[in-house]
């Protein structure tokens, strides 16, 4: 009989040692999964510090940049009126090319006659383009260049009125008055009839183009004039 419990006892012991190892297989893998969670959640925090450092600076860059896009800065187009006048007047006006005229004419006021006239530009081709004065004199003294006074010249307003040495005697249809604006070909025409008062003689026919002032020309033609029967 006490044999029997001498062989017993180890063997409890042996279980009871065996159990024992187990909680503390179980104990161990416990705090190491404890572990893990909380090195995963410190890991978690750090890489969300590092991601949020890294994503401000790029956002921030968007935003300053989709402002720029949206508000460009306005551009002034306050003088555009004004360039576009000054490229039409760039051209400089050549004399005018008399292109229809009597060179014989009879002072009875009653015979119509025409003159008609192109604006050109120093390389004489056409100009067409609106906005030139035209006005067509008559003088006397062939030297034109004289009574053609700058001071009258850049002053439009002005040139309705006599020139000097001017003879007045030219009576303009209604239709086509002596000082009026070209057409938008750059063109003048006038028809008129010639006064009885005007003695007989060689006179000249004064063409003027005036661009606003800025650029001028004009032409001559000697005519000679008849007293009507």
């Amino acid at each position: 009989m006490y044999n029997s419990i001498q062989r017993e006892r180890p063997y409890n012991m042996q279980t009871l040692s065996g159990q024992g190892s187990a909680n503390n297989l179980k104990n161990q893998w416990r705090a190491i999964a404890v572990i893990s969670i909380i090195l995963f959640a410190i890991a978690g925090l750090l890489s969300g510090f590092a991601v949020s450092a890294f994503t401000r600076p790029v956002q921030q860059q968007f935003a300053n940049n989709s402002g720029t896009t949206l508000t460009p800065p306005q551009q002034k187009l306050a003088h555009t009126p004004t360039a576009t006048v000054q490229a039409q007047q760039s051209l400089l006006l050549g004399p005018p090319t008399i292109q229809q005229v009597q060179y014989i004419e009879i002072a009875n006021d009653s015979t119509t006659y025409t003159v008609a006239a192109q604006a050109i530009d120093k390389q004489s081709q056409p100009i067409y383009s609106q906005g030139i004065t035209c006005k067509l004199w008559l003088t006397k003294d062939s030297n034109v260049n004289a009574n053609m006074p700058t001071s009258r010249l850049v002053s439009v307003d002005t040139l309705a009125q006599p020139f000097p040495k001017e003879e007045g005697v030219l009576n303009f249809a209604a239709t086509t008055p002596q000082t009026q604006l070209c057409n938008s070909n750059g063109q003048g025409q006038w028809s008129y009839t010639l006064s009885p008062s005007i003695k007989h003689g060689i006179y000249y026919l004064v063409v003027l183009m005036d661009w606003g002032g800025i650029h001028y020309n004009w032409s001559w033609v000697a005519i000679t004039i008849k007293k009507g029967d």
